[in-house]
């Protein structure tokens, strides 16, 4: 019944990543529209305007992701949530208000705005779910990511474009009402002193009394967490991390104490690293540019029907992905998923160069590609980052990485039309193999496992060698 909880909780937050997916992807095949002469729009789009519109959505949080950081602490997740959504509701206004290029722009970039979301739900999922469904909770929530892109793949082929802007403000508005129903973090409660708020938190989501035994345990631990002192994490034995706190631990600024512990600048380095390597394996390029893409690499096949192909076989490994990165773990599994993207690319950037087999492989080569890159790169990075931060820089070592992470997926975006004309798609097949190569290689060598660990078991890995 706890579990059932915390799965029912996890699920709003699945379908307000799907209203999210279904507009990210909106470029995908509104570009067509823009790229033609029609009576909708009052324009048509040049090279430099449809790059634009690629990359803004990535663009526009690396605005408001560092005030998602600082208001995540001091708002709570379940406030920052419901308002760094609100951008999506004023993107589809917009689209129904005006129908030129610019508004498809500014939508983009108010649709940027919602990224933020990317940061608060990994830290809102690990903090209420139990150590042992913790990275399948988060993996699960982004599989509804790839429903709302198949969703738009499919609703851009047979609704028309004023049906379409109605049903995601519909959609949109829906996953705001249900937010209202969600509770708050126990974690950010028992940090605020609001220990009574907390121990009802944790009762709903453990299905147990808020006086039991179970909760004053779990709020003991929370406390534990809370007050521990840098010196405890890399200095203390083994056998003393289970020993209680008499008081808190004197507070330091964020930053002083990233700067202070070396296991939380380790962390912050290696997650990083991490983000960057997997957003440089490009499949990004074909959630943005999926038919452009499909009518250069699949010539004589359904553009249709390779973009729902696409859509679902990114849902069948987002569940590959939530099952596996807490049975296998994160660190297998990314090196595996790695591993096939990087094979995939390299056969498929061949395929482009000496047209050495049918037209029939490249479907298949993508839609592999595809499987990989979803269940390694495209759920891990957001589990580790929900995870391996002490509570005390959590919001704030969070926000640096999904804000480089956004960074990165506009260079990949906003250069890959560019580096297209320059080197062919082919070599940039090559380009993304050889990045897949390097998360695999940095994934063995750096990511400690942490699948079922609390988070000062997890700091002290962060501090040993491999």
């Amino acid at each position: 019944m706890a579990i059932l909880r915390q799965v029912l909780t996890t699920a709003i937050i699945s379908y307000i990543f799907l209203t999210l997916g279904f507009l990210f992807s909106l470029p995908s095949f509104t570009l067509k529209l823009f790229s033609s002469e029609n009576k909708i729009f009052d324009q048509v789009l040049h090279r430099a305007e449809i790059s634009l519109i690629g990359s803004m959505s990535s663009a526009s949080p690396l605005i408001v992701v560092p005030f998602c950081g600082f208001l995540l602490d001091k708002l709570g997740r379940k406030k920052c949530l419901i308002l760094f959504y609100l951008p999506q509701l004023f993107s589809w206004l917009l689209l129904i208000s005006v129908h030129n290029v610019a508004a498809l722009i500014f939508s983009m970039f108010l649709c940027g705005l919602s990224g933020a979301i990317f940061l608060i739900v990994p830290v809102y999922v690990t903090e209420y779910c139990q150590e042992s469904i913790r990275g399948s909770m988060v993996a699960s929530s982004l599989i509804f990511y790839a429903i709302g892109m198949t969703m738009s793949y499919i609703c851009g082929e047979v609704l028309d474009y004023v049906t379409i802007n109605y049903l995601g403000l519909t959609t949109s508005a829906i996953a705001l009402l249900l937010m209202t129903f969600m509770r708050e973090s126990p974690l950010y409660l028992m940090k605020k002193g609001l220990e009574e708020e907390a121990a009802s938190a944790i009762g709903l989501y453990r299905s147990c009394n808020p006086k039991s035994k179970e909760v004053l345990e779990e709020m003991e631990n929370l406390r534990r967490i809370i007050n521990i002192d840098i010196d405890t994490i890399e200095a203390m034995p083994e056998e003393m991390k289970l020993k209680t706190l008499d008081g808190p631990t004197e507070k330091i600024d964020k930053w002083r104490y990233l700067a202070k512990s070396r296991s939380s600048r380790r962390a912050l380095v290696i997650v990083m690293i991490t983000c960057t390597t997997c957003c440089f394996q490009g499949l990004l390029v074909f959630r943005m540019y999926t038919k452009q893409l499909f009518e250069i690499l699949l010539p004589n096949v359904s553009i249709t029907l390779a973009s729902v192909l696409f859509g679902i076989v990114s849902v069948i490994a987002g569940g590959f992905g939530a099952y596996f990165v807490d049975t296998i773990g994160r660190t297998l599994l990314l090196i595996l998923a790695s591993i096939d993207t990087s094979v995939c690319c390299v056969i498929l950037g061949t395929q482009l160069q000496y047209n050495w087999g049918p037209i029939w492989l490249n479907l298949v080569l993508i839609l592999l590609y595809t499987f990989g890159y979803f269940v390694g790169a495209g759920t891990v990075p957001f589990v580790l980052i929900g995870e391996v931060f002490l509570p005390e820089i959590k919001s704030i070592a969070s926000m640096i990485c999904i804000e480089w992470s956004f960074l990165c997926s506009f260079l990949v975006l906003y250069i890959f039309i560019p580096l297209v004309n320059f080197l062919g798609l082919g070599a940039m097949f090559y380009i993304f193999a050889s990045f897949g190569i390097i998360t695999a290689l940095f994934s063995y060598l750096f990511i400690p496992t942490t699948k079922g660990l609390q988070v000062d078991e997890i700091q002290r890995k962060f501090l040993r060698k491999k």
